[in-house]
């Protein structure tokens, strides 16, 4: 870099000095736009002529001020220099009438280590006024880092070369600093008293106070950023503080130049306080080299169409360029070409072409660097690819119609039995129960028809209610009809049992009571809720969570279960004309291995299972269970009606008084005679064989009671004796 062009660098800068402060109060929020944009595109220009052979030959301006307090460390080497040199200025040299200033090889040295204190530090200067320093006519030591010499620093003096940096008119950065400082009132300036012990030859030490001016920060300023297109080739802003003589009058500059190559332009928005407070706590702050001056000008397109959404991402460690940032695909949206290794567009790509389509040119601008939009429910996707379960419908509604049918059997079996509820069959098996039992099925069949085709909130909540409140009503009502008949083979007397349909249906209250407590505690502490999951496939779905509520209530319904097992283990050996038991006994044993079976396959199934293998699951155990059931508990009923009403055969208002009844009886008298006559011959002849030896008991006990009537005579006793003997052949 020649002295020439230094000169030429200072003066192209002077021409758009000015004071920072009074340019921000003046521009205001005009800086945003267009502004911004057009200084952008000069610095992409002056780029665009640093590529070509021919190169730049001018300093570039830009007419933007920055934040300039983050280079507050390095513009206060400038104050302190200057208000060193006001402070010796008025020192005088014992061999001469200069000032200890006036040292050229003091200068030269100082404004070097200016620029080596610090690595932003691109150069600095001294500039004395015209006639002021020495005998010269013009001053400026100048250091600089020069790039010819592999980054070392550099020493000149600008006041011997052509350039006249005082009255050039397009020098105006040193008539704004003088200005400045000779427009400011001596109540302006700061002032401070300086305390000296000095030591004489002679061993006096005298005390000397001195009253001088402090320069500070706010008394110099900065000028706009700017290129050096013939020196450092680098973009730079400077600061320039003013030195003062013993009058207080203006006598030079101090100047520190900070390189900008290593500042990034940010043009991404300006992050939202959420995404600001994240990155705080998670330490990823913003760099010292980050420039938010240009926030909010990238290309990144910003439609509000569905198909087109992008977010700037700035990319660090750029320099001082235009583009450095990245357009990515927002989350929720896609890049277009999945196959890419690099998943973003280039900043720089987009102010090209942005550029062309300014112009009026060709471009890729208009039509492309769009993302699409991720399918329905796709909260980030690589590809146009489905990440929601669809659901199989034809399997759903094939099932579905098969639940319905079922709930129509089940209506039609209680119109049956509330049609015959006098029949002596059903009646045998108490029609309250049976009715009972259907509507538990009803219930739990409803399950499934809530549940289709997806969950809700209130889905969730009214599945349990209706399952577990059906389990109890069905398998409730079964196990304490098996439990009344073990009753009733236990008896050893001949007092009557008084359990009645009311004691049962009592019971049976206390079993839903129970239920219903348990399900209102756990709708009130944690209800079921949508919760998202996921298919071996990847792919989304909702589904009704679970928890420890729903674990305790399937413990409930294997408690009652296990008590159905054990009561019908009990009864397996009744008589086979009280058979109703052996068909509960089935059902109970059926619904047993069902549920387990199918609540083992849900938790090996649960982590990757589908939707529908859910649902069909779910049908199972519901269909397999409560309409297997209902086949058990009605098939036979149903058959033996029809049989017996082929038979022609018929019952009397009296007969059916004296039916088969459920209501405490004892079970001699349970029984109908007209039906065990024709259908357990063997049964009968125990009874016969039973009512003979009470017959004999009897008589004898009487004998052993009435001695008197010893006087019998032997042909009574051995008439006894055949007698008993006839009774044990028999």
């Amino acid at each position: 870099m020649t002295l020439w062009q230094v000169c030429f660098v200072f003066a192209a800068l002077s021409k758009h000095s000015w004071d920072s402060k009074k340019f921000v109060n003046a521009t205001g929020e005009n800086l945003r736009g267009n502004l911004l944009e057009r200084e952008l595109q000069y610095v992409a220009q002056i780029h665009d002529k640093l590529q070509d052979a021919v190169g730049c030959n001018d300093v570039a301006v830009l007419n933007v001020a920055f934040d300039s307090e983050r280079w507050k460390n390095e513009s206060l080497i400038a104050v302190k220099v200057a208000n060193l040199l006001t402070s010796l200025w008025s020192v005088k040299s014992s061999a001469s009438a200069e000032s200890v200033v006036e040292n050229d090889i003091l200068l030269f040295q100082m404004v070097r280590y200016n620029v080596r204190f610090s690595p932003s530090v691109f150069g600095s200067a001294v500039c004395f006024a015209p006639n002021l320093y020495k005998d010269y006519e013009r001053f400026c030591p100048y250091a600089f880092r020069d790039k010819k010499l592999n980054g070392s620093i550099h020493v000149t003096d600008l006041g011997q070369t052509d350039y006249d940096y005082t009255t050039s008119p397009n020098a105006i950065w040193w008539p704004a600093i003088t200005q400045k400082t000779r427009n400011k009132r001596s109540t302006d300036w700061m002032k401070v008293t300086d305390f000296y012990s000095v030591g004489s030859a002679n061993g006096i030490v005298e005390n000397e106070t001195r009253n001088r001016l402090l320069v500070t920060y706010e008394d110099g300023l900065w000028t706009r950023p700017y290129f050096d297109c013939f020196g450092g080739k680098e973009w730079m802003i400077t600061y320039l503080a003013p030195v003062l003589n013993e009058t207080n009058e203006f006598l030079a500059l101090v100047s520190v130049d900070i390189s900008l190559e290593d500042v990034d332009i940010d043009q991404c928005d300006a992050p939202n306080s959420a995404e600001q407070q994240s990155s705080e706590e998670t330490g990823d702050q913003a760099k010292p080299n980050h420039l938010s001056t240009f926030m909010g000008t990238h290309r990144c397109k910003k439609s509000t169409k569905a198909t087109i959404f992008l977010q700037c991402v700035p990319v660090p460690f750029q320099g001082f360029k235009r583009g450095t940032y990245r357009c990515t695909c927002k989350r929720g949206y896609y890049f277009p070409d999945p196959t890419a290794t690099r998943k973003y567009f280039p900043g720089q790509v987009l102010e090209e072409e942005y550029d062309k389509m300014l112009r009026g040119e060709s471009n890729l601008y208009e039509h492309h660097f769009e993302c699409l939009a991720c399918n329905e429910g796709c909260e980030e996707c690589v590809d146009g690819s489905a990440c929601v379960y669809d659901v199989y419908t034809k399997l759903r509604y094939s099932l579905l119609v098969i639940n319905c049918l079922f709930v129509v059997i089940s209506l039609a079996l209680a119109a049956l039995v509330f049609k015959l509820w006098q029949n002596k069959i059903f009646k045998a098996s108490c029609p309250r129960f049976l009715e009972v039992i259907i509507c538990g099925a009803i219930m739990m069949y409803v399950k499934l028809i809530v549940l289709f085709p997806k969950p809700s909130e209130v889905r969730c909540i009214l599945s349990p209610w209706l399952h577990h409140l059906g389990f109890a009503l069905v398998y409730g009502s079964l196990a304490l009809k098996t439990w009344r008949v073990v009753l009733i083979f236990r008896v050893r007397s001949a007092r009557k049992l008084a359990i009645t349909d009311s004691v049962l249906l009592r019971r049976l209250a206390v079993i839903v009571l129970l239920y219903t407590s348990y399900l209102t505690v756990w709708m009130v502490i944690q209800p079921p809720s949508i919760e998202s999951s996921i298919t071996a496939d990847k792919l989304k779905y909702d589904r009704c969570s679970t928890s420890s509520f729903s674990h305790m209530i399937l413990a409930a319904d294997f408690v009652v279960l296990a008590w159905g097992m054990w009561l019908s283990f009990k009864v397996r050996k009744v008589p086979q004309v009280y058979n109703e038991s052996k068909f509960i006994g089935y059902a109970i044993y059926n619904a047993t291995f069902i549920i387990c079976f199918i609540n083992v396959l849900s938790v090996v199934l649960s982590s990757g299972s589908s939707p529908d293998v859910m649902y069909a699951m779910d049908f199972i155990n519901i269909n397999i269970s409560a309409s297997v059931t209902l086949m058990l508990l009605f098939s036979h009923k149903i058959f033996l009606a029809l049989a017996l009403r082929s038979n022609g055969h018929r019952t009397s208002p009296q007969e059916n008084k004296l039916s088969v009844r459920s209501r405490g009886e004892t079970f001699a008298k349970e029984l109908d005679t007209t039906i065990l006559g024709g259908e357990n011959d063997e049964l009968k002849r125990e009874v016969r064989r039973l009512a003979s030896k009470v017959a004999l008991l009897q008589s004898q006990l009487m004998t052993e009671r009435n001695r008197h009537m010893l006087f019998y005579t032997t042909r009574n006793i051995l008439t006894a004796n055949r007698e008993k003997q006839n009774v044990t052949l028999s």
